[in-house]
């Protein structure tokens, strides 16, 4: 910033941002008991809709794959990278 007010330059500072980069782990939720959570067979519902859920965005199709309930952790080894953003503007002299 001292270089910018220095300069010649018509520009003045509008903002400064921080962004911070961490990586994230993400897999199955584990049950009370310890272990994890598997894969449910989706279920085929052959049924035609009725007229509640025809017009509804809500209702959904099931999951062709299956429902796994996942959970997001930070990774154990904070890497994490940090930048910052400068948003110029151009000014009138």
């Amino acid at each position: 910033m001292e270089g910018l007010r220095c300069s010649a330059l018509p520009l003045v500072c509008e903002r400064i941002v921080e962004v911070q980069y961490r990586d994230w782990l993400v897999g199955p939720s584990p049950k009370k008991d310890g272990t994890v959570n598997k894969r449910k067979a989706p279920q085929d519902d052959e049924s035609e809709p009725n007229e509640d859920t025809k017009g509804d965005l809500n209702c959904q199709d099931p999951v062709p794959f299956g429902d796994v309930p996942y959970i997001a952790h930070p990774h154990p080894e904070q890497a994490g990278h940090t930048a910052f953003l400068v948003k110029l503007r151009k000014i009138l002299k």
